[in-house]
């Protein structure tokens, strides 16, 4: 992750702006600036930044839905 947000390292090796994870079991979404607040299930993406987001758990029912158009990931759970 720290080489993934590292502004020193050439943008052609880490050409990705956002990248999604998974296998933590625990939701977060992260920037250069450390851990975002997605609380209200809503996380805009400024075009200038890196993420690396984790939508949680599958097994709980838990997904994220990027919308590329309005450059936001919404964060859902199905009951």
């Amino acid at each position: 992750v720290q080489r993934f947000f590292n502004r020193a390292a050439p943008l052609e090796r880490w050409p990705y702006r956002i990248v999604f994870v998974g296998h933590t079991h625990h939701r977060f979404a992260l920037s250069a600036n450390g851990p975002l607040d997605i609380g209200r299930n809503l996380l805009a993406l400024d075009p200038q930044r890196r993420y690396v987001i984790n939508p949680g758990p599958l097994v709980n029912g838990q997904f994220a839905i990027w919308d590329r158009v309005q450059s936001v990931v919404q964060f859902r759970q199905v009951s």
